[in-house]
C-alpha cells in the first residue's frame, strides 16, 4: 500500500521527486532520530555525519545574543521533545562540547534548567509570568558597538 501511495503522490506532483525509506525500528526524520523500543517511540537528536562544530566564535565582534542563538535553539528543542535520559545527556554533552570548541562562555546546565522550568510553569498556570508593559515601547536602531551596546539604555 505504501508503494501505491508513493506512486499516487508522485503522479500528483511530477515536479517533486518523492522517496520512501523503510527504517525498520528506527529512522531519521529532519533533525530527529526516532526509535521504537518496547512498543514506544524514543526520540533523539539526529546530526548528519557532515555536520561541523563551527558556530559563532566567542571572541567574534557580534552581540552575545547572536552567539547564544544556536544554544538557545538547542535548549528549546531539548525541552520541547520528550527524549530519554540518555539522549538528553548526550545532547547536553554535545552542547557543552560546542561551547568549548567555539570558546563561548555559557552555562549550558543553567540555560536548560531555566528553559525546562519556564516551559513547565507555562503549562501549569494561566497567569502570565511577566506583567504587561504599562508604557508603549519605542525602538531605536543603533550599530553594534561592543561592550558599549550593553550599557546603553534610554528611557523616554
Amino acid at each position: 500500500m505504501l508503494h501505491k501511495f508513493l506512486t499516487h503522490i508522485s503522479s500528483l506532483y511530477p515536479s517533486i521527486t518523492f522517496t520512501m525509506e523503510n527504517g525498520g525500528l528506527d529512522i531519521n526524520f529532519l533533525d530527529l532520530h526516532i526509535t521504537i523500543k518496547n512498543g514506544h517511540h524514543e526520540f533523539g537528536k539526529f546530526r548528519k555525519t557532515t555536520s561541523s562544530d563551527i558556530l559563532i566564535p566567542g571572541n567574534s565582534f557580534c552581540p552575545k545574543s547572536h552567539k547564544f542563538a544556536a544554544f538557545n535553539a538547542m535548549a528549546h528543542r531539548l525541552a520541547s521533545i520528550s527524549v530519554t535520559f540518555d539522549n538528553a545527556r548526550k545532547e547536553i554533552a554535545i552542547m557543552k562540547h560546542l561551547a568549548s570548541v567555539n570558546k563561548v562562555e555559557i552555562n549550558i546546565d543553567h540555560m536548560i534548567h531555566k528553559k525546562v522550568t519556564r516551559d513547565c510553569l507555562d503549562q501549569t498556570t494561566s497567569i502570565p509570568r511577566e506583567p504587561p508593559f504599562l508604557k508603549k515601547l519605542r525602538w531605536l536602531k543603533l550599530p553594534y558597538l561592543g561592550r558599549l551596546s550593553y550599557t546603553t539604555s534610554m528611557s523616554i
